[in-house]
């Protein structure tokens, strides 16, 4: 480890389902569907995604050098190396109990990484290879967790869930990354951008106002087109997994419902989905959530020989692991 390294706060207790309770609240409610063995295995891929993304984001402390040490060390893939890091080398062995595609992890390094010295992205490949980096990864690391293998049809399906629910945090936090100097969203402008977003923020005459809520719009929307390619997957799954995800994505993705039904007002600050919220979108699912249950294998094939993937969705992620293009 690297010296005088601190653990950013919300990892005193080693125990990645806190971690999961704390951050992924979402995720969290979810994963009740999975069973205690894969709940537990979720949390601990939780907790080492959410660390890596920790350590980029700790404005205080400048990681580069820990996040480029666990690169390597996931290069290496080898599990007795001892990174003297007890969430890396939990990964290192759930990587092992699950097989799971460390060309992802990587990747997901990447990002992070990268992100250290963002400000702005140019255009919509940058955007979507930016939601492959960060988000995408997971959701192909997380494939084999929740099936019973790696299944390579799913995996393409994996990667669009994760890039829709990237688009769904970019477009919430747009107010939060500009005070962060970012702005993810491909907007063209001249001059500072997240200075001229903090202003619109506070002004309600600034036409750049509308502006923003456009552009969020249309993310929102393109999101859509993800979730509903990420959910076709879910049938490679196990049932538990199917369930889980499924409801996981569902309560997500409202918070791009309710950012629209609020005029997409993103100047009012985070929009957040309430506990009863929760409950509400359960219930509501509650039908799609037994239908795993209920289908004999037969039926179920159908489904999962309907789960076509549209290649146009990655058309931007030429190059990366696993990507259908």
């Amino acid at each position: 480890m690297s010296n005088n390294f601190k653990y950013p706060a919300g990892y005193e207790s080693k125990d990645p389902e806190d971690v999961l309770a704390h951050h992924g609240r979402s995720f969290n409610w979810a994963k009740y569907f999975l069973g205690q063995k894969k709940g537990i295995a979720a949390a601990r891929l939780y907790q080492f995604c959410r660390y890596v993304d920790d350590l980029a984001d700790d404005s205080e402390n400048d990681h580069i050098r820990k996040l480029e040490e666990i690169r390597s060390t996931l290069i290496k893939g080898n599990i007795d190396h001892k990174p003297n890091d007890y969430v890396v080398e939990d990964f290192l062995k759930l990587t092992t109990d699950y097989d799971l595609p460390i060309l992802a992890a990587i990747a997901l390094l990447d990002g992070v990484i990268g992100d250290r010295s963002f400000s702005s992205t140019s255009n919509k490949a940058e955007l979507i290879r930016y939601c492959y980096h960060v988000a995408g990864t997971v959701g192909l690391l997380m494939s084999p967790i929740l099936g019973d293998k790696i299944d390579k049809k799913a995996l393409p399906h994996a990667i669009d869930l994760g890039i829709a629910m990237q688009l769904t945090n970019i477009c919430r936090d747009v107010l939060e990354d500009a005070k962060q100097g970012r702005c993810y969203l491909p907007i063209k402008h001249k001059g500072d951008l997240s200075g001229k977003i903090l202003k619109a923020a506070t002004n309600e005459s600034d036409p750049f106002r509308k502006v923003i809520s456009e552009h969020i719009r249309y993310w929102l929307n393109t999101s859509e087109l993800y979730y509903s390619s990420g959910l076709k997957g879910l049938w490679h799954l196990t049932k538990s997994g199917h369930c889980s995800i499924y409801l996981a994505a569902k309560i997500y993705s409202q918070i791009g419902n309710k950012l629209k039904r609020n005029g997409v007002s993103w100047w009012e600050g985070r929009v957040v989905v309430t506990p009863l919220e929760k409950i509400y979108v359960t219930l509501i699912s509650s039908h799609r959530l037994i239908l795993p249950f209920i289908l004999n294998r037969r039926i179920s094939d159908v489904f999962i020989s309907k789960s076509y993937h549209d290649s146009t969705l990655h058309e931007h992620l030429i190059g990366l692991p696993h990507a259908n293009c």
